[in-house]
């Protein structure tokens, strides 16, 4: 079990690796076309997430 569990994650975790490899380099290499976006707080990322998360909780 042990064996299958490994074969399952190695490759995962190498595809992760790789993946935020590339974004970091595409993001060095092409600085000027990725949009920066303002800052924000703790409080307001959380009231972005109430209203979709009430509306989930309610329709279960």
């Amino acid at each position: 079990m042990g064996e299958l569990f490994i074969a399952g994650i190695g490759p995962g975790i190498v595809l992760a690796l790789l993946f935020s490899a590339y974004c970091y380099v595409y993001s060095v290499y092409h600085a000027d076309s990725i949009a920066l976006v303002e800052k924000t707080s703790w409080s307001e990322k959380l009231q972005s997430i109430k209203k979709p998360c009430c509306h989930w909780v309610s329709r279960r």
